[in-house]
C-alpha cells in the first residue's frame, strides 16, 4: 500500500503517528492507539476521532484518517467516527490486515488503488 512514510508520532505530532503515501498518491493519516490490557481495557474515545478529525485534512492534507487500536472504541466514538468519515481499525479488524490483507479492502468507502504495489517492482 504504501510508497512512502513518514513516522510523525510522538510529542506535538498534530495528532498523527504516522502519515503515509500510497502508489496512488493517496495520503494516509493515521493515529495508533495502544491499549495495555488489549480489549479488556479502556476504550478508545470520541476524543481521538475529533481530535484527528480536526488535523487530517488542514495539517496532513491527508484523504483518509485512520485511528488504529489494539483494543476497542466506545459506542461514541464509532458513530461519531462515521458521520466524520474517519475509518477505525480495532482489535477484529487490525488481526485481518495482520494477515496481510489490504487496508483498503476492509475499510469502508475507501476505494482499491489504481496502481498495486507490485507495479511498483515493474516502474523500477
Amino acid at each position: 500500500m504504501v510508497r512512502e512514510h513518514l513516522h510523525v508520532g510522538g510529542a506535538n505530532d498534530d495528532v498523527c503517528g504516522v502519515r503515509a503515501v500510497d502508489l496512488d498518491h493517496r495520503i494516509w493519516a493515521v493515529q495508533c492507539k495502544h491499549r495495555r490490557h488489549g480489549t479488556r481495557g479502556d476504550a478508545v474515545d470520541v476524543r481521538v476521532v475529533r481530535e484527528l478529525k480536526g488535523t487530517a485534512s488542514e495539517v496532513h492534507k491527508a484523504t483518509f484518517a485512520v485511528i488504529v487500536t489494539n483494543g476497542k472504541f466506545t459506542s461514541k466514538a464509532v458513530s461519531s467516527a462515521r458521520m466524520l468519515g474517519v475509518h477505525l481499525v480495532g482489535c477484529d479488524l487490525l488481526a485481518q490486515w495482520a494477515s496481510r490483507r489490504p487496508l483498503w479492502e476492509l475499510l469502508e468507502r475507501v476505494p482499491s488503488p489504481l496502481r498495486h504495489p507490485a507495479d511498483r517492482r515493474v516502474a523500477a
